[in-house]
């Protein structure tokens, strides 16, 4: 799955490539249909996120693939906490745990 990010260069690119073709070039028809079409993607891929996100995991190696795959998609960390019990007399588990925003939310 493409990040955020990523389909907003995408989209980038097409509407420059597109205003490099001459106007009547089918190069430019398929241009401005991509350009659209990724336009409507991010817009609806923005409707659909959420402005913020808590994780928690036990797992220390699946909390650290989460944080970062939200990362990329244009989330930001603002508290995070880990937790644990070292003692012989319980046995607890890890837990690591952040609270992320979306990038659009924060002044």
């Amino acid at each position: 799955m493409r990040t955020l990010e990523g389909l907003k260069e995408e989209y980038r690119l097409a509407r420059n490539a597109r205003r490099l073709c001459s106007k009547k070039s089918a190069v430019r028809g398929r241009m401005v249909r991509r350009a659209l079409k990724l336009r409507k993607e991010i817009r609806e891929r923005q409707e659909e996120r959420k402005l913020c996100i808590v994780v928690e995991w036990s797992s220390a190696s699946d909390f650290e693939d989460e944080v970062n795959a939200l990362l990329k998609d244009g989330y930001t960390v603002l508290s995070s906490n880990c937790g644990f019990i070292d003692s012989e007399n319980y046995n607890f588990a890890s837990s690591f745990m952040a609270i992320l925003l979306d990038k659009e939310c924060i002044l």
